[in-house]
């Protein structure tokens, strides 16, 4: 039986009258190429989405030239390229001694080679997809920690307006004690008690000497007045429950015990000095003021 070297047909796509409409195609290179001898189609078809076909010529010695001049205007609307068959084929060719050549071979390796690098670009896109989310979930925990700040600071304004409404509410409280006392000596002189000391001319007032912080007489623990105004500037305690009030040269009213504490535990630069307005005191601090 006769055996050539013929041709082989590839990505023939695998619709009805395949053959028939292959052979059309070709029919265009006839003046060049000559009349084609046979072509058939291979024995899988039906089964895949393209076939393979064997062609050859009359004149055999046009093959290489056939291979050459198809591979490079190609078949309209198709994948179709051609080959030269390696092995010799015989009439019967679905008894072909080797399926692949070695140009499905080069495929298949180039084929494997794509599908490493898709797997490749396929783990670095899940590695910053996995990034993607971490940074997600940072910018999800700054929102949060953003929206907790705005909380906070929302409650520290609201905190520093309660701070300024009881400010004036005791500055108000501040200046009915001032306009009580004010009254009261309106209407009455009080009656002044200047602090006993183991040395009473260290209290003169006409001096600018301040008297020994050592001679002051303890407060009494005795109620001695019947003031009902108030607080006191320091503790904020109401006058009628503070033992005993005293006043300062510039007119503050405050209890005893506070002014006392503040006079021996203040240093010299800040005790002479009125604990609510900063004014110069007398020498002897303060006088005790009673009101019966």
């Amino acid at each position: 039986m006769q055996s050539e070297h013929d041709i082989m047909v590839h990505g023939i796509p695998n619709v009805p009258d395949a053959n028939a409409i292959l052979r059309q195609e070709l029919d265009v290179h006839k003046n060049k190429l000559g009349p084609i001898k046979w072509l058939r189609m291979g024995p899988n078809r039906g089964f895949h989405k393209t076939n393979y076909a064997f062609l050859r010529y009359e004149d055999a010695s046009v093959h290489e030239e056939a291979v050459t001049l198809l591979n490079r205007v190609g078949i309209p609307r198709t994948n179709i390229w051609f080959e030269i068959n390696p092995r010799p084929t015989t009439t019967d060719h679905h008894r072909q001694e080797e399926s692949v050549t070695p140009r499905v071979s080069r495929l298949i390796d180039e084929l494997r080679e794509e599908k490493r690098k898709l797997e490749q670009k396929t783990k670095e896109l899940e590695q910053q997809r996995r990034e993607a989310d971490a940074a997600k979930q940072q910018a999800s925990n700054a929102r949060s920690e953003l929206t907790e700040n705005r909380r906070l600071m929302s409650d520290l304004h609201d905190r520093v307006n309660q701070l300024e409404v009881s400010k004036h509410q005791l500055q108000a409280q501040l200046n009915n004690s001032r306009d009580l006392v004010r009254d009261l000596l309106a209407e009455q002189e009080p009656r002044t008690w200047i602090p006993q000391s183991r040395n009473l001319s260290r209290l003169s007032t006409t001096t600018n000497e301040f008297v020994s912080v050592q001679l002051l007489a303890r407060p009494t623990t005795h109620k001695n007045h019947r003031f009902s105004g108030g607080p006191c500037p320091v503790c904020l305690e109401h006058f009628e429950n503070c033992p005993s009030i005293v006043s300062t040269q510039c007119g503050h009213l405050l209890c005893e015990n506070c002014m006392f504490s503040y006079v021996r535990n203040s240093d010299r630069d800040v005790r002479e000095r009125c604990p609510v307005c900063r004014a110069q005191l007398a020498s002897n601090y303060y006088t005790r003021a009673i009101y019966n």
